[in-house]
């Protein structure tokens, strides 16, 4: 069984999807609760259809200790994401194609707080054309573990920074913190 809960961050909110373990599932940002809860209901219907999990359950209903603990992980790195250990959050992911997957798996292997590609030089990393970067635009739009899965960290190909699943306002307000976070570690 899968339970979600909404968290209030300084710049917006996120509704996480975890299971007893306090592995995240899930976990999309956004300022309207009923679109977050809509969508989330829409993803794992799709999520069922496509891979036969059985019947998901979503339960609104966190009170066990492993979940808390990745809730608050999960806080301190929409607050201060350059600063915080992502490798701490357990997660895992339960949707994607092949390509989608290679592309997730270039962002967490790849990439670093308060540094950038391009659609462009992942689509060169992973030996496709030059003309597949909207494909890869896709699979960072498919992504639903914001932050964890740094899509945020993509631009356009002249350093323009262009669509986010959740809003260019916070992929604008997640890669300024990232900055100053890093910054203030040196």
């Amino acid at each position: 069984m899968l339970f979600y809960t909404l968290l209030d961050a300084s710049y917006t909110r996120a509704l996480l999807v975890l299971d007893l373990e306090g592995t995240l599932y899930y976990a999309s940002l956004g300022n309207d609760e009923r679109k977050l809860i809509f969508q989330m209901k829409t993803d794992f219907t799709r999520y069922n259809k496509k891979k036969n999990y059985g019947n998901v359950q979503l339960k609104k209903n966190i009170d066990n200790g492993k979940m808390l603990t990745t809730i608050e992980l999960y806080r301190s790195l929409v607050e201060n994401p350059g600063s915080s250990d992502i490798s701490k959050i357990k997660f895992k992911m339960i949707n994607g194609t092949e390509l989608q997957y290679k592309v997730w798996d270039y962002l967490l292997q790849k990439t670093e707080p308060s540094k950038t590609t391009t659609y462009g030089n992942i689509a060169k990393y992973l030996q496709m054309s030059t003309f597949s970067s909207r494909a890869v635009g896709n699979a960072c739009g498919a992504n639903r573990i914001a932050l964890v899965v740094p899509c945020h960290r993509v631009l356009g190909h002249t350093g323009e920074i262009t669509g986010y699943k959740w809003g260019i306002g916070i992929k604008e307000e997640i890669l300024k913190r990232e900055k100053q976070s890093t910054l203030s570690k040196k």
